[in-house]
């Protein structure tokens, strides 16, 4: 996130670029993971949210892979509708788990972080393109940020990743 994010910044033109080719496989892979992670008896207990952000995301990886032009087009409308649903999913699931975590507070700043940014890219005066990769490009630094600390404060805690992801 912290390379991702840096790159935005230096580089938006081509960050909007790469955004286009990689996005969806990205998106991709973090369903699959996500899915295969629910059906982990494990993590029964945030099975649920697994599933929903998973199938999200898959959703969105659909969109953006299979139709490059119109990704280049929309893409900015994609993310910050994608942030915006991510960002319900994941403050509906720290109120939802939080009897049974320490660390949903956790799952809650990052909720509401990626719902603050997806309402900036949908909703900001500042043009498209340019304006979404620069959001885009700071969300990724705070949310690296946020995940190096918190990665360090629940290593040794168990069901750690689940929280992190």
């Amino acid at each position: 996130m912290l390379i991702a994010g840096t790159f935005s910044l230096l580089n938006p033109f081509h960050a909007f670029v790469r955004a286009v080719s990689y996005s969806g496989i990205a998106l991709f892979a973090n369903g699959i993971l996500l899915g295969l992670l629910a059906a982990n008896p494990l993590y029964i207990k945030e099975q649920k949210w697994l599933i929903a952000e998973s199938a999200l995301d898959l959703l969105f990886a659909v969109v953006l892979m299979f139709n490059p032009l119109m990704t280049f087009v929309i893409l900015p409308l994609v993310i910050g509708t994608w942030m915006l649903a991510i960002g319900v999913i994941k403050t509906l699931s720290a109120f939802a788990l939080r009897k049974y975590f320490n660390g949903w507070q956790y799952v809650l700043l990052t909720g509401i972080l990626i719902l603050t940014f997806g309402i900036l890219i949908n909703y900001s005066p500042i043009p498209k393109a340019s304006g979404s990769v620069t959001l885009v490009g700071i969300f990724c630094l705070l949310l690296g940020l946020l995940n190096i600390f918190d990665a360090l404060r629940f290593k040794n805690m168990p069901l750690a990743l689940t929280m992190m992801l």
